[in-house]
């Protein structure tokens, strides 16, 4: 068995896992990266990437069936959406294949194969070359798997996983979505905006559960305005299958209820993936199926750090990403901390949403004077020139101080306007200081400032 001698080891080359490493790198360690797949991970081969390339292509058919309303007629024209899906995923194999040579130019030698703790500071690698690595220290970045729910069915013909979705040949003329949340919510737009009857089923009583209900709510109608149909407080008892399509049997409120469609995708999130890794053979601390971590990315063993979705705390790449820097800085000596206190939470459907902060409801939890402003796309010059004026921005801040504490937005664009809110958050400026800036005009971004007018009492444009 050959061996390596490394500073560093990541255990993963996703989002969290290459960033780490290349952090690493630059700050003067050797480091192996081991990856079992592509680099990239689920992000860039099997979630972010190929999904947000394949939503461009449908949102560009959805307007050239609205083309009229632009002066332009176009007639003639269909989705070939098996072509649009092959070109989304080589956009992940091509930026796989790019990050493959940005490990050779950062320094950091890559290790294709399955990765296994033989004991604390030493890897197995399994691949076309046996490797036994060892490190110094170590950052665990091994990701994530879908989550399948235990009810009868979920193993039968055209029940798919989100990974297996990227794989369908061609779609089926109804599709049936279990899971609201951010996943489900993108497929369902891109199902939906593929002709195909889509229907989504979740089980808590709003879509995206957890993120603010009144934003939440306005997006449900938007999804339903444009066809989509939507079952809350629904839970999926089973799945059964009957003249070639699919039976699910869903509890609600009022009764037991089936919905029929061609396939089923099962979107209601992740587990991280830490079995079969050895992780027994170190000792390192697991609870409620998560890698138990310190704001240093540091595990409960000396020397191990764990990121990502191992950690799920936000099960987020950019979110990753970030904690790569911290696991990999404090690997090398600094001193740094994670601050969870900002990260921007996008949905890429139709029109797209966005989060940061607290919803109103956590923010009246904890602060005793807070109000809201919101502002409706519709009174947005830009959004108007643009035939995109649904959606509405809600800016949640301390009324005694001014501080923002958090905000929602619905609307084209949505999941770049709301890096200018949680810079504001970062920086801790006010509602003051956003409405006061001067902000190009016309621009979608007017809408932040004239949210943050309304939250002065001095609303100009509505």
């Amino acid at each position: 068995m050959l061996k390596e001698k490394v500073d560093v080891a990541v255990l993963g080359g996703g989002p969290g896992g290459y960033v780490a490493a290349i952090r690493a790198s630059q700050l003067g360690g050797k480091v192996a990266l081991i990856e079992c797949g592509k680099l990239g991970g689920t992000c860039v081969n099997k979630g972010c990437i190929p999904t947000k390339a394949l939503l461009e292509t449908v949102k560009l058919y959805s307007l050239l069936k609205k083309s009229s309303e632009f002066g332009i007629e176009v007639n003639n024209f269909k989705l070939n959406f098996k072509e649009a899906l092959n070109k989304a995923n080589f956009i992940g194999s091509e930026i796989s294949e790019k990050l493959s040579i940005l490990m050779e130019k950062k320094g950091v030698k890559v290790i294709y194969g399955f990765g296994r703790f033989k004991k604390p500071g030493v890897i197995e690698v399994s691949g076309k070359e046996n490797i036994e690595v060892n490190a110094e220290k170590i950052i665990i970045a091994s990701g994530s798997i879908p989550l399948k729910p235990s009810i009868p069915g979920v193993e039968s013909k055209n029940v798919l996983t989100t990974d297996e979705a990227l794989k369908i040949e061609e779609l089926p003329e109804s599709f049936i979505v279990i899971g609201g949340g951010a996943v489900g919510i993108e497929f369902s737009t891109i199902f939906n905006d593929s002709d195909v009857d889509t229907c989504l089923i979740e089980m808590m009583p709003h879509i995206l559960p957890g993120e603010d209900e009144e934003i939440t709510d306005y997006l449900k109608q938007l999804m339903q305005d444009d066809g989509i149909k939507i079952y809350v407080n629904a839970k999926a008892l089973k799945i059964e299958e009957k003249n070639k399509s699919k039976i699910v049997y869903v509890s609600t409120p009022e009764g037991n209820k089936t919905v029929q469609g061609d396939a089923v995708l099962l979107a209601i999130g992740r587990k991280p993936l830490i079995e079969n890794i050895g992780l027994e053979n170190i000792n390192v601390k697991i609870e409620g199926g998560k890698i138990l971590v310190n704001d240093k990315m540091e595990t409960n063993v000396p020397g191990v750090y764990a990121v990502g979705d191992v950690v799920g705390k936000f099960m987020l790449a950019h979110t990753a990403m970030q904690e790569g820097i911290v696991a990999a800085e404090n690997a090398m000596g600094l001193n740094s901390k994670i601050d969870y206190k900002v990260v921007p939470r996008c949905v890429y459907s139709f029109p797209e949403a966005a989060f940061i902060g607290l919803t109103e409801k956590k923010a009246k939890e904890t602060f005793d004077s807070v109000e809201t402003a919101l502002f409706p796309f519709s009174a947005n010059g830009r959004a108007e020139t643009i035939r995109e004026s649904k959606g509405v921005i809600k800016i949640v801040f301390d009324k005694e101080t001014k501080e923002i504490l958090g905000a929602q937005i619905i609307g084209l664009n949505a999941s770049e306007l709301i890096h200018e809110v949680a810079l504001a958050m970062k920086i801790e400026a006010t509602t003051e200081d956003l409405a006061y800036m001067i902000y190009a005009h016309p621009t979608l971004s007017e809408a932040i400032k004239e949210a943050a007018l309304k939250a002065e009492k001095t609303p100009i444009h509505l």
